[in-house]
């Protein structure tokens, strides 16, 4: 398997005296297949294919039909090109979560090593954790009045509000109404729980939690 030309191996040893190996091919004689390189001569290392797969010793692409072509941090048919900016994991296929202003995420794991901008905090800086930060007001009413209580919970995802009074969960019925709002460029949720006509056994502490 020598070069193509007017190359000739030596007629008594064999070897290729001029031009080296055909594409796929090494060794002195050229009949040795290339493992984990390609190319003329073998002189390619492969890239970095999915699960240490060896790639095509002829033109380095790597194998197909799987999960992946690439380990994580890498792409391209060969997998010798880094992800880019803002993009991790296999193939680059994922986006890097909401790393400190002027960084990005690592190419690998997607972990924002210089830290979350605020509020982002958990699950490599796409998520917020779920927190009340309004809470309902206390409220002095006479009997059979109107009451509303609002609480606004910040969280990504989105949480759930479940509201209380005492120890009970308090659900929508014939004198109580709960009206939920999300706005999800903010990040909120706020929930409304409207009681009708106060009566005495309404008396007691409401909250909400996510």
């Amino acid at each position: 398997h020598c070069a193509n030309g007017d190359n000739v191996c030596n007629i008594l040893d064999g070897t290729c005296s001029m031009g080296g190996c055909e594409s796929g091919w090494t060794g002195s004689n050229c009949q040795e297949a290339c493992d984990g390189s390609y190319g003329a001569d073998c002189g390619t290392t492969c890239g970095q294919c999915y699960l240490g797969q060896a790639c095509d010793r002829f033109d380095g692409t790597c194998p197909t039909g799987q999960s992946y072509l690439c380990e994580p941090g890498h792409r391209g048919n060969k997998c010798e090109q880094g992800c880019s900016a803002d993009t991790y994991g296999h193939d680059c296929l994922e986006t890097c979560g909401w790393c400190m202003e002027g960084s990005t995420c690592n190419a690998a794991s997607g972990t924002c090593e210089s830290g979350c901008q605020p509020p982002w905090d958990l699950a490599l800086c796409k998520e917020i954790l779920a927190e009340v930060i309004e809470h309902p007001q206390d409220l002095s009413l006479p009997l059979a009045q109107p009451a509303t209580f609002t609480c606004v919970s910040r969280g990504e995802p989105l949480p759930t509000l479940t509201w209380y009074h005492g120890d009970e969960v308090v659900s929508g019925g014939d004198s109580i109404t709960i009206h939920t709002t999300r706005n999800s460029s903010l990040h909120t949720i706020t929930s409304s729980l409207a009681i009708s006509s106060v009566r005495r056994e309404d008396n007691g502490q409401y909250a909400c939690k996510p």
